[in-house]
C-alpha cells in the first residue's frame, strides 16, 4: 500500500505535468493566432492578384491569335487534376475533405467518359489518393513553399499540356475560412 509521501510526490507530479500542459497550451495558441494573422493578412494580395489575372484574361480575349493555354484545343478528353494537400501531420481532416473534394472530381470527370491524371503537392494527400486511384498519380511534388518548386510545377504542367496529355486542368486546395474551416475548392 502507498504510503502518504508516494501520494504526496504523486500529487506533486500531477501539477508539475498541468503547468506544463498549461504552457504548452499558451505556446501553441500564440502559434495558431500567428499563423492565422498571416493567413488572414495574404487575403488581400490573393484577391488582387485574382481580379488581375481576370482583366488579364480579358483583355486577351480581345485578340486575333489564338493562345491554347488560355483557348483550350476544342473538345476535352483529357483532364489534370492538380491536388495541393499538406506533407505534416495532424492535419488529418484537412486533407481528408481536400482528397474526398479530389475523389469527387475524378468521378464525376470518369462518369463523363474522360480520361484523368492527377499530379499531387503534399505527401499525404498523394499517400491517399495513391491507395484508391494508384494508376492516375503520375507525379508527386513535396510541399515546400519555394520560387523553384512552383517553377518547377509550372513548367511540368505546360510540357505535359503541349505534348498533349491533358486538355483542360483543375487545381483542388483548401481554402482559408478560418482556423476551424478550409474548404475544399476546385478550380
Amino acid at each position: 500500500m502507498p504510503s502518504l509521501k508516494d501520494y504526496r510526490l504523486r500529487i506533486a507530479s500531477v501539477k508539475n505535468t498541468r503547468k506544463i500542459t498549461s504552457a504548452m497550451k499558451m505556446v501553441a495558441a500564440s502559434k495558431l493566432r500567428q499563423a492565422q494573422a498571416r493567413a488572414e493578412a495574404g487575403r488581400p494580395y490573393a484577391e488582387k492578384i485574382k481580379e488581375a489575372l481576370a482583366r488579364l484574361i480579358l483583355a486577351i480575349g480581345q485578340r486575333e491569335e489564338a493562345l491554347p493555354l488560355l483557348d483550350g484545343r476544342g473538345e476535352v478528353k483529357r483532364v489534370l487534376i492538380l491536388a495541393v494537400a499538406v506533407d505534416r501531420g495532424l492535419s488529418g481532416g484537412f486533407n481528408a475533405n481536400l482528397v474526398r473534394e479530389v475523389r469527387r472530381q475524378i468521378v464525376a470527370r470518369t462518369l463523363e467518359d474522360k480520361e484523368i491524371t492527377v499530379i499531387t503537392v503534399g505527401r499525404r494527400g498523394r499517400d491517399m489518393l495513391k491507395r484508391e486511384f494508384p494508376h492516375i498519380v503520375i507525379k508527386h511534388y513535396a510541399f515546400n513553399i519555394k520560387y523553384e518548386t512552383a517553377e518547377e510545377l509550372t513548367t511540368t504542367l505546360i510540357d505535359l499540356y503541349e505534348d498533349g496529355k491533358y486538355d483542360e486542368a483543375y487545381v483542388s486546395f483548401s481554402q482559408f475560412k478560418n482556423v476551424i474551416t478550409q474548404i475544399p475548392v476546385t478550380q
